[in-house]
């Protein structure tokens, strides 16, 4: 931490025309950031080894500070002002009829110092204002704005006022300067209703100055902006050292004269507020409206700033989080840009913004999806949309799902149904990188794939602990990157970022992943209770979801063959898919494991929840028997068999087998049934 002791000892020998030290050590110097002594002769830039730095006219400590380093050195010896002799420069003041009220004169010393002196027409250089105060005169080139249109450029100094008047522009500026006092009333009348680009010094007195010069125009003038310029001017440097660096009128913009808030996403939203320092940027992303909060991701930036932009994540409705945001930005970018203005209108426009967005659509301009777009991988994964696998622990949940990546990445047929072949990211809580690569290559053994998986198809993305909010904008550049078209989270527990069993966290998550705009799988668990209808017992999270399903393994004891039965608990759209049995081998704990899928008769449970003509249906693929079917089906006995088939001609056809003469004379042939096709 910085002591007045180190400060001391650092800025000893870079003081100004230093006086002392006395007793105590104190030092009394000129201060370099305000026309300190010109007139007087007097210091007021104090150095002690107990008090620091202090300059006596009022400039913060800090910039004095920094003003000195960047000196590295002893400044000259400022004199009294002389006016001796004639000035090389004056400068007259006229009202708007063009009568001269005071004049300013520029004189230069051979040391190469500068000074300045007031008269009034008729009367000595020494003579002065004659007890006029600076305060009560025109703005300097009154009277030339006085008769003219067109836009008005507020400068510092009569120098840089003249350096644009050359180049065609319309300048003003005040007698007072920077360090002078507030603009009157009735200096700034005459911009009434005028279009006003205010351009001060690059230092922090011009950006003060211009800042009470903006408060006081705001009411009377039309319109009142920044200028923008493409060229980084020295510490101090003005709209005379512009043109003198080879600067153009044609380069000169403005900042423009109202706040600008600019829509990127529904949650992201920059607000661009006009200062004397620049544009001053609030980006608002990943913003949050909870009951009693407005969660976002601020960044604060200003143009051409040497500072790293500030950035933080807070609540914009808390009245304590806004204050401490003002008090880190004044510490970075100085007290002169009425910072507690600004933020309380950049986050009244972000909350405005946020709040009335227009999320309507008109339906005349919507195309809906082909039939065969409709699902990643049917009837599993809705397009676009969260999917919830749900289980107890030991139902092969990660192990199907790195199966189904595998699949998808590699464009292989899972369980009969067709996949895209496209990148897909797995977010993985569970394991770690080592034991999701032997899942991997077991799995693809499986498959008969020793080669392993092609470059930049399949992605392991680490959680770490941390929410999924905290990975959504690397996801979304990953996504976007990649072309991935699945993004699997195993699980949704680590990632839901705060107890599962709350509506809130549900709800916050699927916000998270609506931000990504990608087709998920989330694997989830079932409740101690044992709920098998919703992902951990709660309907917020069965309701969130486009589609869930229920695995769970048939065979209790651990075998190194089991099989699996998958249900689907809710759909959105259309008829409940049915039921998939799976099976699974995995014989050496290092080997291969291989899923397949199974008839339904293999999983009993899933037996029962098939109808009768479904299950006739998925065993009659070429034409049977009423027997042969029967025993396909071995818990239904002929009759019902029978009674099914006839039921459903549109679905089934009874057809004649050819048979001898001697059968016939036996009795009726036995008929075969096969699958009625729609032609």
């Amino acid at each position: 931490m910085t002591t007045p002791k180190a400060i001391y000892e650092e800025l000893k020998n870079f003081m100004p025309d230093p006086k002392g030290p006395s007793s105590s050590g104190q030092i009394w110097s000129f201060c370099p950031c305000h026309p300190d002594g010109a007139k007087t002769g007097r210091r007021s830039l104090s150095l002690h080894p107990v008090y620091g730095l202090k300059c006596w006219a009022g400039c913060q400590w800090e910039t004095v500070a920094t003003e000195l380093r960047n000196r590295q050195g002893p400044m000259p010896v400022r004199q009294v002002s002389r006016v001796d002799g004639e000035p090389v420069a004056i400068y007259r003041y006229k009202d708007v009829n063009g009568n001269v009220i005071a004049e300013h004169g520029r004189f230069e010393q051979s040391a190469g110092q500068k000074s300045f002196a007031w008269r009034t027409p008729g009367r000595t250089w020494k003579e002065g204002l004659n007890g006029i105060r600076q305060v009560d005169l025109p703005l300097y080139n009154a009277d030339q704005i006085a008769s003219s249109q067109g836009v008005i450029y507020f400068v510092e100094g009569e120098k840089a006022s003249d350096a644009c008047t050359i180049q065609g522009l319309m300048t003003v500026t005040l007698p007072q300067g920077a360090s002078g006092s507030t603009p009157s009333p009735q200096q700034l009348a005459i911009l009434e209703q005028r279009d006003v680009i205010l351009w001060p010094d690059n230092d922090e007195a011009g950006a003060k100055l211009m800042t009470k010069v903006e408060a006081l125009l705001r009411p009377i003038a039309k319109t009142v902006s920044y200028v923008d310029i493409p060229i980084n001017l020295p510490h101090k440097g003005d709209a005379h050292d512009y043109f003198s660096m080879g600067g153009t009128v044609d380069g000169l913009t403005s900042t423009g004269s109202e706040i600008v808030v600019e829509h990127k996403t529904a949650e992201n939203i920059t607000v661009h507020v006009p200062s004397a320092s620049g544009l001053i940027h609030f980006a608002f992303e990943d913003i949050e409206k909870k009951k009693h909060a407005m969660d976002t991701e601020l960044t604060v930036s200003l143009n051409g700033a040497t500072h790293e932009p500030y950035g933080l994540r807070m609540n914009i409705l808390s009245n304590s989080a806004t204050d401490s945001l003002r008090r880190n930005l004044e510490n970075l970018y100085g007290k002169e840009l009425q910072w507690t203005q600004m933020i309380n209108s950049a986050f009244r426009r972000v909350r405005e913004a946020y709040t009335t967005i227009d999320y309507a659509i008109d339906t005349a301009t919507m195309e809906p999806l082909d039939a065969q777009d409709l699902f990643l991988v049917n009837p599993l994964l809705p397009t676009d949309s969260p999917t919830i696998l749900f289980g107890d622990g030991g139902s092969f949940k990660t192990y199907l799902a790195i199966s189904l990546a595998i699949h998808v990445a590699i464009g292989r047929p899972w369980m009969g149904a067709e996949t895209p072949c496209l990148p897909v990211i797995y977010l993985d809580y569970e394991g770690t990188p080592q034991s999701f690569a032997n899942r991997q290559r077991r799995i693809l053994h499986g498959m008969g794939i020793d080669v392993g998986m092609p470059h930049n198809s399949l992605f392991y993305w680490a959680g770490r602990g941390l929410p999924l909010a905290d990975h959504v904008e690397a996801l979304k550049r990953k996504i976007q990157s990649t072309g991935a078209c699945l993004l699997i989270i195993d699980s949704i527990g680590p990632a839901a970022g705060g107890e599962v069993e709350k509506s809130e966290v549900s709800l916050s998550y699927f916000r998270s992943l609506a931000k990504l705009s990608i087709t998920t799988l989330n694997i989830a668990h079932i409740t101690k209770g044992g709920d098998k209808k919703y992902p951990f017992g709660s309907i917020y999270w069965h309701n969130e979801a486009r589609r869930t399903w229920y695995v769970e393994r048939v065979q209790e004891e651990e075998l190194p063959e089991l099989d699996l039965g998958i249900y689907c608990r809710k759909v959105n759209d259309g008829a409940r898919p049915s039921a998939t049995a799976i099976h699974a081998v995995f014989n050496d704990p290092h080997g291969p494991v291989i899923l397949s899928p199974t008839a339904i008769k293999a999983v009993p449970e899933l037996a029962d929840q098939q109808s009768t003509q479904k299950r006739i249906w998925d065993v009659l693929i070429m034409p049977m028997t009423i027997r042969q079917i029967t025993e396909e089906l071995f818990d239904i006995d002929e009759t019902t068999v029978d009674q099914s088939l006839r039921r459903h001609p549109k679905l089934f056809i009874r057809q004649e087998q050819e048979v001898s003469q001697e059968n016939k004379n036996k009795g009726r042939p036995p008929q075969l049934w096969a699958r009625r096709h729609n032609e």
